[in-house]
């Protein structure tokens, strides 16, 4: 009994901090970019409503085996904080369909202006980086619902990625910036391996460019958008 009182509460914690990093990240986006990296590409809205819903459902079982009504009342909090969870959720998808840049920067300072057509991104970012001497090779996203296209370039080791609309932004960002990078990586030689330079990210509103810290600077500049560090494992994942 005890057991499912502990999951409930632990659940409500964990749904109201996922619903608190979505809300951030609809508000000031770049603040959350530079300050947590991490945070900023975790997929946090499903999550937050989830954790919430089975917040729930341990509060069912933990009133339906527990026969003293005073122990039924002490899971009001973790019921009222798997509300607040789902409410944070909600209230982040309103923020970021009315503010797509973020509420903070609505008056356009971190929007890109990269396209999320793959032929005028890859011109785009050519631009700016130099050609792509070993062409572009498409990234599959079938696994991936809502993401228009992903292609990498393995020469300039840079990778981009447009989504259907802002939400499938979120909860792929992450992912596919890690397949990128193991895509990239799979064509590159041991010497160019052994000397990976930094990464970074340059997130739009429904796009995605991952390559070179240096290059992802030139591209901040040129086309504007939200900038976050990349760590790449020695594995080759990114985190």
């Amino acid at each position: 009994m005890l057991l499912f009182r502990i999951l409930s509460v632990l659940c409500a914690l964990a749904s109201i901090a996922a619903g608190a990093i979505d809300v951030t990240r609809a508000v000031n986006p770049e603040w959350l970019a530079a300050t947590a990296p991490a945070l900023y590409q975790l997929p946090s809205t499903i999550p937050a409503v989830v954790l919430g819903i089975i917040t729930l459902i341990f509060v069912v079982i933990y009133r339906s085996i527990s026969r003293n009504r005073g122990a039924r009342n002490r899971a009001n909090g973790a019921i009222m904080g798997a509300i607040l969870g789902i409410l944070l959720a909600v209230v982040s998808l309103a923020l970021s369909s009315a503010f797509p840049d973020g509420v903070i920067n609505s008056k356009g300072k971190n929007s890109s202006s990269l396209s999320t057509s793959a032929q005028t991104a890859q011109t785009q970012i050519e631009a700016t980086t130099g050609e792509c001497k070993s062409g572009w090779t498409r990234i599959g996203t079938s696994s991936y619902p809502g993401v228009s296209s992903a292609m990498v370039c393995a020469s300039s080791m840079m990778a981009y990625a447009s989504f259907d609309n802002p939400t499938a932004a979120n909860l792929y960002r992450a992912p596919l910036q890690s397949k990128a990078i193991e895509t990239i990586q799979s064509q590159l030689s041991e010497s160019q391996l052994a000397n990976l330079p930094a990464f970074s990210s340059l997130s739009g509103n429904q796009q995605i460019v991952i390559g070179p810290t240096s290059s992802i600077t030139a591209l901040k500049k040129a086309l504007g958008g939200v900038t976050a560090s990349v760590d790449v494992n020695d594995d080759g994942s990114s985190e």
